[in-house]
């Protein structure tokens, strides 16, 4: 099940990215964001890792791909999940709707939970509530959109 990934589970969380992702970042960035954020940072475990989450406190739009933030915004208006990866083996088990639901618990004093859609799973994340915002673009992203899911309840 999903638990806070500590700074140990980070060579197999960059194991994982690099065989499945399509885009790449470099180690330090989830180094990185693990330290900014602990309790935004989980991975999804069995026997080994299957799957990590990667979320911080963020302004609007997407930080650029492989970069590294340095702070957290003094202030910020969003939830921004920056990575989310199940293994493929473990897809269509309802992990990531439980996860969503623990970000969207935690996270109930920002405005709105968002992410930078990649790889076409726009209508993934349009079934979780997510809506493409244009006014953002994401160029560092490639082939890519925005989106928000408020959080106004």
């Amino acid at each position: 099940m999903w638990r806070t990934m500590l700074p140990e589970d980070i060579p197999a969380v960059y194991s994982l990215a690099n065989r499945v992702h399509t885009l790449y970042e470099s180690l330090d960035v989830f180094i990185e964001r693990q330290k900014l954020c602990p309790q935004g940072c989980f991975v999804l475990e069995t026997e080994t890792v299957i799957g990590y989450a990667i979320s911080h406190p963020y302004t609007k739009g997407s930080p650029p791909l492989d970069t590294l933030l340095h702070t957290l915004p003094e202030t910020s208006c969003c939830w921004y999940l920056h990575d989310m990866v199940i293994h493929p083996e473990y897809r269509r088990k309802g992990y990531a709707s439980i996860l969503l639901d623990r970000l969207v618990e935690d996270t109930k004093e920002y405005k709105y939970l968002s992410l930078t859609s990649v790889n076409d799973t726009e209508l993934f994340w349009k079934k979780h509530g997510f809506e493409v915002d244009n006014s953002v673009s994401t160029p560092t992203y490639g082939s890519s959109c925005y989106m928000v899911k408020s959080l106004d309840f």
